[in-house]
Formats: C-alpha cells, sequence, structure tokens
C-alpha cells in the first residue's frame, strides 16, 4: 500500500511537470511520510494485522457463499434442498462470528497504537523544538509551535493509524472484489470496471488541491492559535488599554478565513464523493444491465449473478474507504510536511556538546575581544563592531549605558544564546565555542529585565534555579528569599511560599516578580551571576527635597505658602481612582478639579479677587459662569452642543470672553454681557464669500462649525498680538480675536511642513535615512510661546526600532501675521525613554518664561528640564523623578516666570537652575557691563547741556544699567530696589524726567552697541582684513542680539514699575512719548534686519546707498572693518538708507540704456527694499503696540509722528512715486507694469498710514485746530498719489487703497468697484456706500435683480422691494430653502411697508398659502428623506405630485393616515396645466392607503366595523369627516376602488371586499 502511494504521487505530479521532472519538496514529503509510517510499523502489532486479513477474507467470502446458498435455492427441488441449506446457513454463520470477532480485535489494536504513535511524535517535536537555538524562537511565534505540537501531530497520527489501518482494508477488499468479479464472470467484469480510470484521474487532481488546501488550512490555523496564545496571555494589557473587542475582530478574521478554507475543502469533498459514489451505483446497474443479458442467453445462474453483484457492491464501497484513506493521506502530508521541517532541523549552536571545565579550573574570568555581533533577524543593524572587555574573576563590574546600546546582549552572549559573528568570548582562557554550552548556563545565574516566572508556586518558581529542583529543600529556598529581599512578602501571602503565582508570575507586581527572580539565581550559588537592570521595579529608595530625586543643575524648592484647607481635604479625599488635575495660570491662581468640585486659591501677591470672573465647562457641555468670584452664589448657566464631541479646552480671551474648544476643534465663543447672560457663537473655519456674515448666521441660527477628523492637543492666547492659535493632530490654526468679532487667518499644515525637518534631526545621520524616514509617526502634543515664536512639542517615534524610542522634539516657528517663518528650529531633546504603547507617549510643555529659552517637559511621574534650543546659550539637561512613594504631577503651568509644578503629596513646587546665568546675549552683556565701568562718548540723540547735569545724568544711567543687568541675571528684587532707590516715586517732575532721559540713553545704546566680541573692531586686527563682506553672518547676529536685549529691556521696565512713569523726550526737533520713542527703535531694529537681508542678496546696490550714507556723515573706516560694518553698528541712522538708494538708483538710471533688462530692475530692486523694510517696521508697530502702552495713557501725549512718517521719508517715497509713474511705468512691458504698481501700491499705503497714526494722535478736543491741519495735508496728498492710480487703469489697486483710507470722492469708477465688492463677498459695502454714489449703486443694481432689493430696503422703497422678492421666489425652483427664505424676506417687507390694509392682507394671504404649500416638503419625514438620499437644504422645491408620490411610495416605510391625508391634500395644488387627472391620482391615493393594512380574518367572525377601525383607510375617513367633506361626492364609488388595478391581489380578497363595502355602508352611506 505504501508503494501504491509513492507511484500515485508521481503520477499525479507528472502530469503537471514534463516527465521525469518531479517536484523536490513533494517527493521529500512522501519520503518522509514513507519513513515516518516504515518506523511506526513496529508499533502496529502483527496480531492487528493478522486480525485484518482474518476479518477482510470472510468479508470478501460471503458473497461466493451467497451466491451458492442462492443456486441451491433455484436449482434444486423443494424436498431436497433442506438439508445442505441448513448446514450451510449454520457453517456461515460461525464464520461470520468469527469475522466480527477478528474486525473489532483489530479497531482496538489500531487505536491503541495510533495514540502511541502520537504520543512519540509529540515527544520527539518537543525536544527537537526545545533543542533550537534561541535565534529559531526569534523568528518563529510560539502560537504556531504550540499549533504544530497539538494539532498537526494528532492529524499525522491519525493518518498513519488509523487511516492506513481502513486504508489497507479497503485495497484488499477491493482487489479481492476485482478477482472474484473476474473469476465469476470476465466478460461482466471488464465491462462493469471500465469506469476505474476516469475515476482514477479524478482522484488525482482531488489529492493534488485537497493537500494544497490542508497546508493553508494548518497554517491559518497556526496564525490564530498564535494570536490568542499572545492575547489571552497578556488579558491585562489587552484590557487596561480597552481592546477588547478589536481583539475579538481580530481573531474573528483569523478563523474566519479558516473557515472560508474549510469551505473550500468541503466543496472538493462534495464532488470527489460524490463521484466515487455515483461511480459505485453506476457499478450495480452496470452489473444488473450486462448480467440480464448474460442470464437470458445462459451464460449466467441467478446465484452467480447475485455473487457478482454483491462484489460489485463491495468494491464500490472500497472504492469510497479508498476515496477517504486517499483524502485523509493528502492532509496527513500536508500537516507532515511542517512537522518534519521541525523535527530534522539541526540548531545552528550545539545543544549538548562540548567541554566542561573542573572545579579547579573554572573560575569564571571574562574576556570579550574584539567581538563583533548582530542580531540574526537584523544582520544588517551591528550592534558591536571590535568590542573589546575583561572581566577578572570574583571582582564585580557594572555596564551603564542607554537604552539600545547592548547591554542586555552581552548577557546573552555570555549565557551563548548567540555566537558573535567574529572575534571571541572566553571564559577562564576557554572559548566559550568549545565549551557545552548546557554545563555552561547551569554555572551562570542570570536576571533578566522582565523575569518571567512560571505558573506554579513561588517554592516551586525559586527552586527552578537548581540543577536538579527535586532535591532543594525548603531551608534552601527560604534562605535566598531572605537573601533576596523577598521572605518578608511572601510570607505575608495566606499560602506563603506555596502561593500560586500565576501564568507568567501575572499575580505578582513587577518588584515582586524580580525578587523571586534573583532568588532563583542565587539558588544555584553560581560562579557567574549576570543581573539585566534586576531591580529596574523594585523601589528605589531617594532623598525628598521636597518631591523629588537629588539633582545635578536644578533645586526643587516649595513654591508660595501652605496650601488652602480646602485643597489639602480634597487630596486626602480622593482615592487612588479619582482624577485629580490642577492648572496653574501665570495671572497667580490656580485651581483644582476633583470630581464635580472646582477649588480655586491664589498662589501670587499680584493676584486680585475683585474682579476676578470664572467660567467653567463641563466635557459634555455644561457651562457656568461667576461675573465675579466673591460672589459665589452668583452665576449663570448655559448649554454648549458640539453634536456629540466632548469639550476640550476652555480658554479666557479679549474682552471678558471666553473660548470653548471641542476634542474635535470645534470652537464656540461665548460673551459674557453685563446682565450676566451669555452669547455664544462658531468661530469661523475659513474665509470665501460668505466669511464676512459667518458669525452672525451661525450665531442667530445655532449652526457650530463642523467638526473634522483631527484631534485637539492644545489651544494658546497671545494677548500681545489678540491672536488665538488651535494645535491639532495635523494642523495649527489661527484667529484674531477682537472684542466681539473673529477672524480666522490661516491653517497650517505641520503634518506636511514640519515632518521632514522633525525626521531629519533625529535620523538624518543614519546610513539607513532614506528607508527610516517613511515610517516615522510623529505627534503634536502641546503648544507654548516664547519671543522667539511659537514653540511646538512633538514626539517622534519609529515602530521598527528595538528598543522603541520615542524622541521628544521642540520645534520654534515665527508668526509673521499672515504666514509662518519659512525658518523652523528643531531641537531634539535628550529625553528619549522607551514606551510599549501610545499612551507612555504622551507629555505637556511648560515654557515659563517668555524671554528665556528655558523648556519643562512633564509628565505624571517625572519632569525634563532643556531649553528650546533657539538661544546661543543653553540650559544644562536633566531628568528629575516625581514619582516618589506615591507621588504624582497633577498640574503645570507658570508663574512670574518660574514654572510651577502641583504634586499630590507636596503641593506646588518650582524647579530653579543652580547656574546664574543672564538672559542676555554675550556680547550685549559685556558691552553693558563696561559701560558701567567706564563712561561712553556722548551719543548724538542728545541735546547739549550742562557738564554737571550730564556728569549727574550719567551716574543715573549707569545705575540704571546696572539695574538692567540684575534683572537679566535674573535677581529681580534687587533689581527693583535699586531703580525704586534711584527714582522714586514721590520725587518731584525732574526724577521723571531724568528717567525718560536714562531709559532712553540705554535703549539708544543697545541699539548703537559696539561688537565687543567682534575681533574687527579691535585694533589688534591685521589690515588686510579690510574689504568689502557681503554674507557677513556675524552681522546679522548683532542685529538679531540687540532685538532680543531691547525686548529684555522693556520687560525690565514693566516689571520694575518704571515703565508706567515714561514720559517725553525730545527727538527730530520735537517732543515724542517715550514709550513710543522705544517702540521706534525697535522698529529701526527690524528693519536694519530687512536690510541686513538684502545686503546679502544685493550687495552692490546696498554697499553703494551705504558708502553714500557714510560719506554724507563723514564717518571715517576703519581699515579692519567693511562698510557695512560701520553702518549696521550704528541702527539709530538707519533711516538715512532711503534716500541714498534713491540717488544711487537716479544714477543708474542715467547712465544705463533703457533697453537694457537692468535699466528697469534697479527700479524693481529699491521698490523691495524700502517697501520691506517700512512693511516691517509697521507690523512690528502693529503686532507689539500692547507692549508698549501703559495702564492709562495720559490725558495728552505730544503729536506722534512715527519715523516712517518723517518729513525726509515722505519726501523719498513722493520723489519715488514720480520715478516711477513718469520714467519707468512707460517704458516697461505689462508684466513688470504689474510689478511696480504693486511696489508702488505698498510704498503709498505705509506713507498714508504714517499720516493716519498723526491724526490719531491729535484726534482730542483740544488740538481740532492742529487735527484740521494735519488732515488737510493728508486729503491732498492722497488725491495727489491715488489720482494717477487711475489714469493708468489700475483700478483694483486704487480701489484697495481707496477702502482702507476711505476716500470714494475720486473714485469715478463705481460700476468697477461695485464688482469688485461682489468678487471679494463684501457686499455690505455696497449698502454703505455715500450718498453721491446711491444714483450709481442703483444703477448697477437695476443689473443684478437679485441684489436690487437691498438697494430698496436700504431707500426705504418697501413695496418695489417686496415685489421684487415675490418675483423672485415665485422663480425659484432650484433650492427649496432659498425659495422659503425669499418668501419670508418678501412677507416681512410687506409687512414693514405702506400698503393699505385689504392689500397687505391679500398680499399676506397669497404668500401664506405659498407658505402653507411649501410645509407639505418641510415635513416630509426624515427616514424617507435619508432614504432617498435627500436634504431639504440642497433640495429643489417639487411639485405636488412630486410630494403625493414620496408621501405614499413605498420606501416611507413608517406612512400613516398623516401622511395620506396630506397627499389628499395635494392634490388641491395640482396646476391645470400638468397633465394629471386628479380622480384617477386620488384613487391611487387610496388604493395605496387600503395596501397599507392586512384585510384577512382567521375564524370568519369578526365584526368587519371593529376589525378594520385601526386601518389607515377608516382614520383617513374619520379625518375627512372631522373637516366635514361630504364623503359620497369625494370618495369614489365603492365598485370603482374594488375594480381599481392599484389594489393589487387585494381585488380578490372577498373579506376585504366585504370588509370595504360595510365601512362604505357605514360612514359614506350613513353621512347622508
Amino acid at each position: 500500500m505504501l508503494l501504491f502511494t509513492l507511484l500515485e504521487i508521481k503520477r499525479q505530479y507528472s502530469l503537471r511537470q514534463p516527465w521525469g521532472i518531479l517536484d523536490p519538496l513533494i517527493l521529500e514529503d512522501a519520503r518522509s511520510y514513507s519513513i515516518f509510517a516504515l518506523r511506526q510499523a513496529g508499533y502496529l502489532d502483527s496480531t492487528a494485522v493478522g486480525f485484518l486479513a482474518v476479518s477482510s477474507v470472510i468479508t470478501m467470502s460471503a458473497p461466493f457463499f451467497m451466491g451458492k446458498v442462492i443456486d441451491i435455492i433455484y436449482t434444486n427441488p423443494s424436498e431436497d434442498f433442506t438439508d445442505s441449506l441448513t448446514s450451510l446457513c449454520a457453517l456461515l454463520s460461525g464464520i461470520f462470528l468469527c469475522g466480527a470477532a477478528a474486525n473489532a480485535t483489530r479497531v482496538y489494536l489500531m487505536q491503541t497504537a495510533g495514540q502511541r504513535i502520537v504520543k512519540r511524535l509529540r515527544a520527539t517535536m518537543f525536544s527537537s523544538i526545545l533543542k533550537q537555538e534561541t535565534a529559531f524562537f526569534d523568528k518563529t511565534r510560539t502560537g504556531e509551535l504550540i499549533n504544530r505540537l497539538s494539532s498537526d501531530t494528532a492529524l499525522l497520527g491519525r493518518s498513519v493509524t488509523e487511516n492506513l489501518s481502513d486504508g489497507l482494508r479497503a485495497g484488499a477488499q477491493a482487489s479481492v472484489g476485482v478477482g472474484m468479479m473476474f473469476f465469476v464472470s470476465p466478460s461482466l467484469a471488464t465491462f462493469v470496471l471500465s469506469v476505474v480510470p476516469p475515476l482514477a484521474v479524478l482522484a488525482v487532481i482531488y489529492g493534488r488541491y485537497l493537500r494544497k488546501l490542508t497546508k493553508m488550512t494548518q497554517d491559518s490555523l497556526a496564525e490564530a492559535t498564535q494570536l490568542a496564545e499572545e492575547r489571552i496571555g497578556n488579558i491585562r494589557t489587552v484590557r487596561a488599554f480597552g481592546q477588547e473587542v478589536a481583539e475579538m475582530e481580530k481573531y474573528t478574521n483569523k478563523v474566519d478565513y479558516v473557515l472560508q478554507l474549510a469551505k473550500k475543502e468541503a466543496l472538493a469533498r462534495a464532488g470527489f464523493f460524490g463521484a466515487t459514489g455515483l461511480s459505485g451505483n453506476l457499478i450495480v446497474l452496470s452489473v444488473l444491465y450486462k448480467g440480464g443479458l448474460l442470464m437470458g442467453s445462459a451464460y449466467m445462474t441467478v446465484g452467480e449473478l447475485s455473487s457478482f453483484l454483491m462484489y460489485a457492491f463491495w468494491v464500490g464501497i472500497s472504492i469510497g474507504g479508498l476515496s477517504s484513506f486517499y483524502s485523509e493521506l493528502m492532509k496527513g502530508l500536508g500537516a507532515g510536511g511542517r512537522l518534519w521541517e521541525l523535527i530534522e532541523r539541526k540548531p545552528q549552536l550545539p545543544f549538548n556538546e562540548g567541554i566542561t571545565l573542573g572545579k579547579d579550573v573554572f573560575r569564571g574570568a571574562l574576556e570579550f575581544k574584539d567581538v563583533e555581533f548582530a542580531y540574526p533577524t537584523r544582520p544588517e543593524s551591528s550592534i558591536f563592531k571590535d568590542f573589546s572587555l575583561s572581566i577578572p574573576a570574583g571582582s564585580v563590574m557594572a555596564l551603564v549605558g542607554p537604552s539600545g546600546t547592548g547591554k542586555s546582549t552581552i548577557v546573552s552572549l555570555l549565557l551563548r544564546l548567540y555566537d558573535p559573528i567574529s572575534g571571541t568570548i572566553t571564559v577562564d582562557g576557554f572559548d566559550i565555542r568549545q565549551l557545552n554550552p548546557l554545563w555552561l548556563r547551569t554555572k551562570i545565574g542570570t536576571v533578566s529585565q522582565e523575569p518571567i516566572l512560571f505558573s506554579c508556586s513561588i517554592a516551586e518558581n525559586i527552586a527552578y534555579g537548581a540543577e536538579d529542583p527535586s532535591t532543594v529543600t525548603a531551608e534552601e529556598i527560604q534562605k535566598v528569599a531572605e537573601i533576596a529581599n523577598a521572605a518578608s512578602f511572601i510570607r505575608d501571602f495566606p499560602k506563603g511560599f506555596d502561593t500560586v503565582v500565576g501564568e507568567k508570575g501575572i499575580l505578582l507586581s513587577g518588584g515582586q516578580k524580580q525578587r523571586i527572580a534573583i532568588a532563583r539565581a542565587l539558588l544555584k550559588n553560581p560562579k557567574i551571576l549576570l543581573l539585566d537592570e534586576a531591580t529596574r521595579a523594585t523601589p528605589t529608595r531617594v532623598i525628598q527635597l521636597p518631591t523629588a530625586t537629588e539633582t545635578i543643575n536644578y533645586d526643587v524648592k516649595a513654591f508660595g505658602s501652605s496650601l488652602p484647607v480646602k485643597v489639602m481635604e480634597a487630596l486626602k479625599k480622593a482615592s487612588a481612582d479619582d482624577q485629580l488635575s490642577v492648572q496653574v495660570d501665570e495671572s497667580g491662581w490656580a485651581w483644582l478639579v476633583h470630581k464635580e468640585r472646582l477649588i480655586i486659591w491664589k498662589i501670587g501677591q499680584s493676584a486680585v479677587a475683585k474682579s476676578l470672573a470664572i467660567m467653567v465647562a463641563t466635557s459634555e457641555g455644561s457651562v457656568r459662569y461667576w461675573p465675579n468670584l466673591v460672589h459665589e452664589g452668583s452665576y449663570t448657566d448655559t448649554f454648549t452642543d458640539f453634536g456629540g464631541s466632548l469639550c476640550s479646552f476652555l480658554t479666557a480671551v479679549k474682552g471678558g470672553s471666553f473660548i470653548l474648544s471641542s476634542s474635535r476643534g470645534q470652537l464656540v465663543r461665548l460673551i459674557p454681557d453685563s446682565s450676566g447672560k451669555i452669547h455664544q457663537h462658531a468661530l469661523p473655519h475659513g474665509q470665501g464669500m460668505f466669511s464676512g456674515i459667518g458669525r452672525k448666521v451661525s450665531s442667530l441660527l445655532g449652526i457650530l462649525s463642523p467638526g473634522n477628523d483631527a484631534l485637539i492637543s492644545n489651544v494658546l492666547w497671545d494677548r500681545e498680538r489678540s491672536s488665538f492659535y488651535m494645535l491639532t493632530s495635523s494642523n495649527l490654526n489661527k484667529w484674531e480675536i477682537d472684542d466681539s468679532s473673529e477672524r480666522y487667518i490661516l491653517s497650517w499644515d505641520i503634518n506636511k511642513i514640519l515632518k521632514e525637518p522633525i525626521t531629519d534631526a533625529i535620523w538624518g545621520s543614519e546610513s539607513n535615512y532614506e528607508d527610516i524616514k517613511g515610517g516615522v509617526n510623529i505627534q503634536y502634543m502641546d503648544l507654548k510661546q516664547n519671543r522667539d515664536g511659537l514653540v511646538i512639542l512633538a514626539a517622534a517615534w519609529h515602530p521598527g526600532d528595538r528598543p522603541c524610542l520615542v524622541y521628544y522634539t521642540l520645534i520654534t516657528v515665527e508668526d509673521k501675521g499672515y504666514q509662518m517663518s519659512d525658518d523652523v528650529v528643531v531641537e531634539v531633546t535628550q529625553y528619549n525613554p522607551t514606551f510599549q504603547s501610545e499612551d507612555e507617549v504622551l507629555c505637556c510643555l511648560v515654557v515659563p518664561d517668555y524671554f528665556s529659552h528655558a523648556a519643562y517637559l512633564y509628565k505624571e511621574d517625572e519632569v525634563f528640564a532643556c531649553s528650546t534650543g533657539t538661544g546661543r546659550i543653553s540650559l544644562p539637561q536633566e531628568k528629575i523623578i516625581f514619582g516618589i512613594q506615591g507621588d504624582s504631577i497633577l498640574g503645570a503651568g507658570s508663574y512670574n516666570s518660574l514654572p510651577i509644578f502641583f504634586a499630590k503629596k507636596s503641593g506646588l513646587l518650582t524647579i530653579l537652575s543652580r547656574e546664574n546665568i543672564s538672559v542676555l546675549p554675550e556680547d550685549l552683556e559685556d558691552a553693558l557691563s563696561s559701560s558701567i565701568a567706564g563712561p561712553r562718548s556722548e551719543s548724538p540723540a542728545f541735546d547739549a547741556t550742562g557738564r554737571l547735569e550730564v556728569i549727574a545724568q550719567e551716574d543715573k544711567t549707569k545705575l540704571l544699567k546696572a539695574a538692567f543687568l540684575q534683572y537679566c541675571r535674573k535677581d529681580i528684587v534687587n533689581a527693583q530696589s535699586m531703580v525704586i532707590e534711584l527714582f522714586p516715586s514721590n520725587a518731584d517732575l525732574d526724577s521723571d524726567a531724568d528717567l525718560d532721559r536714562a531709559v532712553t540713553q540705554i535703549s539708544v545704546d543697545l541699539m548703537d552697541d559696539y561688537p565687543a566680541s567682534d575681533p574687527r573692531w579691535a585694533e589688534s586686527v591685521p589690515e588686510e582684513a579690510a574689504g568689502f563682506s557681503n554674507t557677513s553672518l556675524i552681522l546679522l547676529h548683532q542685529l538679531e542680539d540687540k532685538t532680543k536685549a531691547h525686548s529684555f529691556f522693556i520687560e525690565f521696565l514693566h516689571q520694575v514699575g518704571a515703565f508706567e512713569r515714561l514720559g517725553s523726550f525730545p527727538v527730530r526737533g520735537m517732543p515724542m512719548a517715550t514709550r513710543l520713542l522705544l517702540c521706534e527703535h525697535a522698529e529701526k531694529l527690524a528693519a536694519a534686519i530687512v536690510l541686513k537681508n538684502h545686503h546679502s542678496r544685493l550687495p552692490e546696490l546696498v554697499n553703494a546707498a551705504i558708502l553714500i550714507a557714510l560719506n554724507k556723515r563723514e564717518c571715517d573706516i576703519p581699515p579692519s572693518l567693511t562698510p557695512a560694518d560701520v553702518f549696521f553698528r550704528e541702527v539709530s541712522q538707519i533711516d538715512s538708507i532711503f534716500e541714498c538708494l534713491l540717488e544711487e538708483e537716479e544714477q543708474i538710471l542715467k547712465d544705463m540704456p533703457i533697453e537694457s533688462i537692468e535699466w528697469a530692475q534697479i527700479v524693481v530692486n529699491v521698490n523691495n527694499i524700502i517697501k520691506d523694510m517700512l512693511q516691517a517696521a509697521c507690523q512690528y508697530r502693529q503686532s507689539r503696540a500692547s507692549l508698549y502702552k501703559t495702564g492709562e495713557l495720559p490725558e495728552r501725549e505730544p503729536e506722534y509722528i512715527p519715523w516712517t512718517a518723517s518729513s525726509g521719508l515722505r519726501t523719498a517715497i513722493m520723489r519715488q512715486h514720480g520715478v516711477i509713474l513718469k520714467v519707468v511705468y512707460p517704458q516697461v512691458d505689462s508684466n513688470l507694469r504689474s510689478v511696480v504698481a504693486e511696489q508702488l501700491v505698498a510704498l503709498l499705503d505705509c506713507f498714508l498710514d504714517g499720516y493716519v497714526a498723526q491724526l490719531k494722535s491729535v484726534d482730542r478736543l483740544a488740538d481740532q485746530e492742529r487735527y484740521s491741519s494735519v488732515e488737510m495735508e493728508y486729503v491732498q496728498k492722497r488725491s495727489e498719489l491715488l489720482s494717477p492710480l487711475l489714469s493708468l487703469g489700475q483700478y483694483q489697486l486704487a480701489a484697495a487703497l481707496a477702502e482702507k483710507y476711505c476716500d470714494f470722492d475720486i473714485l469715478n469708477f463705481s460700476d468697477f468697484l461695485f464688482r469688485w465688492y461682489l468678487e471679494k463677498g463684501k457686499r455690505g459695502k455696497l449698502l454703505s456706500q455715500p450718498i453721491a454714489q446711491h444714483g450709481q449703486l442703483a444703477s448697477f443694481l437695476q443689473a443684478h435683480e437679485h441684489l436690487s432689493w437691498l438697494h430698496d430696503i436700504n431707500s426705504q422703497d418697501l413695496q418695489k422691494a417686496h415685489r421684487t422678492l415675490q418675483t423672485l421666489a415665485n422663480m425659484e425652483t432650484r433650492y427649496f430653502a432659498k425659495k422659503k427664505t425669499l418668501l419670508g424676506l418678501s412677507k416681512l417687507a410687506a409687512l414693514a411697508s405702506d400698503f393699505s390694509e385689504d392689500i397687505l392682507q391679500e398680499k399676506i394671504e397669497e404668500i401664506s398659502e405659498q407658505e402653507r404649500f411649501l410645509l407639505h416638503q418641510e415635513t416630509l419625514p426624515e427616514q424617507l428623506l435619508a432614504e432617498k438620499q435627500l436634504n431639504l437644504n440642497d433640495m429643489p422645491v417639487l411639485s405636488a405630485s412630486q410630494l403625493i408620490d414620496l408621501f405614499i411610495c413605498d420606501e416611507n416605510r413608517r406612512a400613516n393616515e398623516y401622511d395620506f391625508k396630506k397627499a389628499l391634500d395635494l392634490l388641491e395644488y395640482i396646476d391645470e396645466e400638468e397633465d394629471v387627472d386628479v380622480n384617477d391620482l386620488k384613487l391611487k391615493i387610496l388604493c395605496k392607503a387600503l395596501q397599507r393594512d392586512g384585510w384577512t380574518c382567521s375564524d370568519g367572525g369578526d365584526d368587519p366595523i371593529e376589525a378594520s377601525k385601526d386601518s389607515i383607510f377608516v382614520k383617513i375617513i374619520q379625518k375627512l369627516l372631522k373637516e366635514g367633506v361630504q364623503l359620497s361626492e369625494y370618495l369614489p364609488e365603492v365598485k370603482d376602488l374594488l375594480q381599481a388595478n392599484e389594489l393589487g391581489n387585494l381585488k380578490y380578497n372577498a373579506y376585504f371586499e366585504f370588509v370595504l363595502k360595510a365601512n362604505y355602508e357605514l360612514y359614506v352611506q350613513g353621512q347622508t
């Protein structure tokens, strides 16, 4: 039979491949199967084979003897065959009893032999698995091996025992049966067996397919088992993250795939066994047909035919048995392939081979020499290269390093779990590759990072470390437990050392497991003890500072006074599961939320409670507002609906209002009024045609901004710029906030812009960077701000890293108003812990000081101090652990430029750097220090004064500088004391004047400071260093440092209370408010930075202008410096460049031919320089205005003329205006004309903006005369500058400036202007035109009928507005909502008009009738609209016929009498012009109503009226009766109704006919 199997397999695969070329894998499986079967032959008792032969022979002899019995009956006379028949039957009965006994014995012996084979197979398999090297288990999943041990071995064992037995029996019976068939009748046997060859071909095809399916099924089962084993084994992790449902779905998908394969197998088996069954029946039929013919010809007797028929029957059964055998054989081959691969696999590392060392030789000295190693699963990622290490015997050595550097790998190599690629590892001078690994591991004790315990008692787990656990005594176990500090907690268990620890020790804590693992390692008293972070999970004793571990660079100190009693009570009562959160606000307030309780308390001295308003919101959207914290019982409640999303952030913004944010990025502005009522509206989420009215409409209709898939991470409110930012998982959004309105500014795609810089900063140096960057995950977590811009906290990790580290980065980007800067600074912190799940990645950020680069990352149990990376001096990076004795951080914030953390046990804490580092740049720090030591030369910004006064003033200036330096070094207290002593607040006015002089002097000194660290300014620099340097980075850094120093100085003045006392100071021959002069200095620094950038791009032009400026000033240029060095040092004179640029431009225009490309380009370049400098200054002035405001402005400040509007600059712009329009514009092409026109408009914008600022400064009653004079000059200049734009046809540019600066008198192009308003979505502007424009506006609107009603209303012609709106409503068919709105507006216009009472009533009734018709469409069932995928907001206006069809259609599954009544009511709206018969439509409606009810009678005795009282049809009749409708006239005749085709099968329902006629009789005839 085995030979037959081999031949069959060979033939099967030869059909698929060229003859003689066999599939080596198939032959290998067949060979292994045959060898395995032969090896198991010893387990198949010869007795079982003998009994098999006996039972088969007896079974196959039965047909022959049966035939003889039949012949005896039919061929002998009745009186002669009785004795013969009796003796023959008795003999046969005995034989059959013997056959049954033999068969039963065979089955028993085969079953027991099969179980022995499976047992031996599993033992061999398990032994082979345990002998494999560790790398094998790195690649192979545990679940797959378990499936092979359980499922595959059972399948293969059954295949070679029971299946083999059944196959042998079926084969023997088939062979004997065929032989006997030929013995009885050769001709009949030949005819019948012609069906066998096709069946053999089918068997070959089926076997090939089944084997393939079996392999796929077993592999799929292995995957499912692996998934189940892993998830069940880690059920606590699954449950902790709430992933039960997801894991159920995963496992269901796996077993669903197994089911699909099983279905394919079932289909194949069905076809195959159907065919074999058919072949058996065909054999029997063939026997009857052919045998009947032979009997008719006297070639066969009845007995012979009966014997043949029974043999044919047995052959058919045997063929079926062979089919089952063949099917199971193919399954065995499929399952056996994987098993033989595992059983025959030779481990790459020896299991129990090699030398062992004697006790006198083995000391435990270890040495690594030039070791190179990479894990087999990651051969391309090297762990060690040329690694050498020597550890003497008897010594203790600790290996320290960050995660992933190979500490655990050293342990694995010493245990010889892996072999190094090159180099040697020796123990006492012997290469461990020569030593017996099994012996070596018995001499080494090891405790891994994550120790695994077995599911048995603690004692058994500890004893497992011994060479023979059965010999270990209880005393030995207790002793090592004491050493490992585990005995105390073990004895606390009820069962002590007999406590079962659960699977993998799950019933113990991490520290307890590690203690037991240490005891297990110590039990064997090893020569070598390897501890791989063996105490990482055990408690660590730390000194409480008050709450953190000891630190190197920082001090952790308590902040403020003790906590309020209510806060301490809440902390004490809170259980471990309670959610506690604390927020610290920079205003000096903190609040704690515990369950439904809110506690607010003051932490800073500057916090005042008298006017503090509080608003709180729950995650579900309930909002409560207290106008005054003092009156706790006076509050207002409201609710905000985010459509299912939870509330995430509530932020106080401008005007005493708040912004509430949902988790999906929806924003609602909450504005309390004086009465305490809260008004709310959604913030706009984009710009477009309706952006101007979007806020009002959403407020009116209660529409909230739609959510999106991006989750909100944090929000930020910038008080200075009145800007609100929202950081989501994909975008950074910005709004500008006014007292009652908002404007959406930008949406910055952080995923697109930041991913590459972050990835490059972390992994850019890796050799496989291109492969890495595609799989990097980045999560944006927090958003803060400092003076350098917005600071974003992001976490990045690559799932393929092992171990997986998360890298925390700080990204700084500058907000430039309407766009974000292209320059992004990415600081990769040294905080990169390992993590297991994304929940562990969550981290928050604190940036305590706006003017410094300090940053603090914090989680629940630790804080990481670092810097944003934008400063030249970085703070030391250090991790500070807070998770001590159950302590945890509940929240954080900042106050008074200090980071504040709230710890559950220690309260409010702050972290202070031990280094007293000044926040000033080094150059300016040195310059200020030296200026205090020795006086500088007088600044040109000051008028000459008496010598004594100058000396006194210089002394005050020096002392104020010294106070400023103290502040920069964070000694705020001393700085404030010095200022108060130097400029006492109760002194006379001269003291304040001295303060103005000193402040201005220091500001100018900072602006014009000499770069102390630049060697080119030193006298020792060689003369050959001179020359033009076009790309000097030093200059740019100097300007940036001066800008930072200026910001620090303004903050210093605010902090010490000096800014509020500033008055005025003479500038450009007239007084100016000192606060505005300080702003001017910062504006000039911003303009200087822009000029320096242009200097790098256009060196020839800027250098030429710089030389002209220096020559005018008669400045000497030292040989070691460039003209640019000298010019950019003195920033106060930066405005002199404008006139010099124009002089250079005019010279080039004269010298260069007009035809050259450079001729016009010089004007474009000069325009760009002037425009960019002025815009930078104006933008700084507008964006930082709040920084230069005092609490209360004085009643009268001097007139303010910005430096960008000085007489010299105004003259320069007028001069350039003439050059552009008269010289350049006529000579250039259309493209260049557009460019220079836009540049000119930008220059004019800055020009006019200066006049507006000047006008605002004198817009007061006492200065009306001056105001009128300036305004007259302004209007004249405005007209002179704008009019030429009209003559050039630049209407759009002129319109933009005219709108901004309110000059419509000169715009004689109204039609263009109105169209421009429409295109820009500024329809509201159409109604705000001056009276002079109304005629032109009316003409324009006549051509736009859909807008003319707006003008009619504005002009109070309400009758005309009504007619226009009604006409538009009658014509509207495209949008139902629009038609309804137009009708409503038309009714409002009519009611507000002066129509007479009769006419008004008529018009209102006409409109109401149309509204009643529209009401039918508005009340269409929601289920029907959803089914039809319709929406009322964008539906067309439907006709009456269309509405009727919708009300009565089958999709309206919930239709009731109201729907059908509405359909009947709509009949009156059928237009005569429509080709519809109203009576036919009414009949259709009634038939549809009748079909909605079941008209059956169970017993035939029901009262028809009672049975139909709840039907829709009867309820419709009752409604008609209530409305007074004459039914006999309204309803069709009953016979017409019964004959209607729309009734369908109801026409033939006698009971329905009976009930309908009865109801007609009751209601219709009863009414008459």
